[in-house]
């Protein structure tokens, strides 16, 4: 998600909620004012 989609929602539920929670692939490059979560499996 985008920090001005976090800003202009309040919060992960509602970015969610509207469409714009992205999952990308692994080797994606981030971009200026991306929020990331990183997913792993141990």
């Amino acid at each position: 998600m985008s920090y001005e989609d976090l800003i202009k929602y309040g919060s992960e539920k509602t970015v969610h909620e509207a469409g714009l929670l992205r999952e990308e692939v692994k080797d994606y490059v981030g971009q200026d004012g991306d929020i990331m979560e990183s997913r792993f499996n141990v």
